[in-house]
């Protein structure tokens, strides 16, 4: 048995990343080996929300709030995944359905690099891709999955 972080996904599935030393900078960011994905199903946005696309993390908080309103749902049954979340998702449906996820778009997770920065994921070109950015950023791929 593997505990699943992010330590352990970028070593066993080095080959879907695209810049490994670059996320390997990330290692004594206190999240890279204590956070761990939920152990429940959830439906997962394969992209972006587009209402969210080029919005601050503010602003994507803002919509996403009326996005959960409109479906009578609350922010503990809808919410932002965190960045091992992200990283799961995009890994096991690239190795069981051949199917990478987050093309096109960004998502702008929960979990955060020191106060004011989010770590952000996708799958460029060259494969799995984390950044981070901060609060006040935008651009036209970036965006909200939420998971419900």
């Amino acid at each position: 048995m593997v505990q699943v972080n992010v330590l352990n996904l970028v070593r066993h599935f080095f080959q879907l990343f695209e810049n490994v030393p670059q996320v390997v900078q990330l290692k004594n960011e206190p999240f890279f080996i204590t956070e761990t994905p939920t152990l429940e199903w959830a439906i997962v946005s394969c992209e972006a929300l587009p209402d969210t696309l080029n919005k601050t993390v503010l602003e994507q908080r803002s919509i996403f709030n009326t996005y959960i309103q409109k479906f009578m749902s609350n922010e503990r049954r809808v919410r932002r995944r965190v960045l091992v979340e992200a990283l799961y998702d995009i890994i096991v449906l690239n190795l069981v359905a051949k199917e990478p996820i987050l093309r096109r778009t960004v998502d702008v997770t929960e979990t955060r690099r020191g106060r004011q920065q989010q770590l952000c994921v996708n799958f460029g070109t060259k494969g799995i891709r984390i950044s981070s950015i901060t609060r006040d950023q935008r651009h036209p791929q970036m965006g909200m999955c939420p998971s419900w």
